[in-house]
């Protein structure tokens, strides 16, 4: 499987290890050679992913993102084209909970 990364600082690189040690070929997002065989693309906070941008990559078919929720993936468009979403549901837990102890304190 192709997968595309986006914000690359934004995303640990034991995660892309673990992409790559499991048969995942990861490419940056500014190779243009690799969109028309992307199968996923893996993202965090700034990459907007709308109907637009969906045009761009004929074969996708996943979706990672780094964070809690899917405000920055328009689901419609995914979902018109059975593209599957994924995010990561209370990796912020910890985070939040020392901001607020330490707002407490």
């Amino acid at each position: 499987m192709d997968l595309l990364l986006f914000e690359k600082n934004e995303i640990h690189p034991k995660a892309i290890r673990l992409l790559k040690k499991n048969g995942i070929k990861v490419y940056a997002h500014n190779n243009p050679v690799i969109a028309n065989n992307t199968e996923a693309v893996f993202i965090r906070t700034y990459t907007k992913i709308d109907h637009i941008f969906l045009k761009k990559y004929p074969n996708l078919k996943y979706i990672l993102r780094a964070g809690v929720g899917l405000d920055n993936i328009e689901l419609e468009a995914c979902k018109s084209r059975r593209i599957q979403t994924f995010n990561s549901p209370g990796s912020n837990a910890n985070a939040t909970a020392e901001l607020v102890i330490s707002y407490m304190i």
